[in-house]
Formats: structure tokens, C-alpha cells, sequence
């Protein structure tokens, strides 16, 4: 503490009493009277409104751009007038069974009522990637 703000704390002005030694030597001059009137003996004049400041026919320009040292960040910011679409940072979702908004498969109210082809049987997707087509052409 006393290397902080200069003044000694109590353990050192128990220690300098009981060793008999004037304390205002153990106080920094920063914080003595002499420095503080050596600051201030000085006046500061006001300054003019600034009416009275000089007028300057040159336009005010931003300052020269500095390119930043290091490798530059890899994720561009995003446009926040587009809804992102991904439902952890609040977009929408899509149903892959009826293809509505706002709800998944999971929670689909058509969850029960699958397509159908047009003999009636229930058409099922195949998931996943496409197989290669094997056959040797003619």
C-alpha cells in the first residue's frame, strides 16, 4: 500500500514511532505541501469560445488508415437484417416431412400421416447419399 499511494500504512508508522524517526521524511514529496504549490504557482489563462478559435479552410479528415498487424480474422461480421437460419441463434427451422416452418420432424403434427404414392402404398425415403450407379453401360 505504501508503494501505491505513498503514504505509509500503519504497520510502517507503528515501526518509524517506535524507532524514534520523524514520519514527514518516510512521505513521498508528491504529496507534500511544497510540491503541490510548485504545481499551481503558475496560472492557467482560459481559453477563448470557440468563436474566437482560428477558422481553418481545409475539411477535417479521418486520420490514415494503418493496416493491423497479424493474420486477419476469418469470420466475416453477418448482416443482421438477414434471419439466420440456424435455430440455436434464432432462425427458423424446416420440417422434412411436410416441409412447413417453425417445427422439425420430430415435432410435426403430420408426423402420423405419411406420403403416400398413388397405389397407396406408403413411400418411404432412402436417407443418406445416393449409390453409384453400377451397371456397365452397352
Amino acid at each position: 500500500m505504501w508503494q501505491l499511494c505513498g503514504i505509509p500504512c500503519p504497520h510502517a508508522i507503528a515501526a518509524i514511532n517506535y524507532l524514534g524517526r520523524d514520519l514527514a521524511h518516510f512521505v513521498d514529496s508528491y504529496l507534500k505541501k511544497e510540491t503541490y504549490m510548485l504545481a499551481y504557482q503558475s496560472t492557467i489563462e482560459p481559453m477563448n469560445g470557440q468563436k474566437m478559435w482560428p477558422r481553418m479552410n481545409e475539411p477535417l479528415l479521418p486520420p490514415n488508415f494503418l493496416k493491423k498487424v497479424g493474420r486477419p480474422k476469418k469470420v466475416k461480421k453477418k448482416d443482421k437484417t438477414k434471419k439466420d437460419p440456424n435455430p440455436k441463434k434464432g432462425g427458423t427451422i424446416k420440417c422434412t416431412i411436410c416441409g412447413g416452418y417453425e417445427h422439425n420432424k420430430r415435432t410435426c403434427p403430420n408426423k402420423g400421416q405419411q406420403q403416400t404414392s398413388s397405389s397407396g402404398a406408403q413411400v418411404q425415403k432412402k436417407r443418406g447419399r445416393p449409390r453409384k450407379d453400377t451397371t456397365i453401360p452397352p
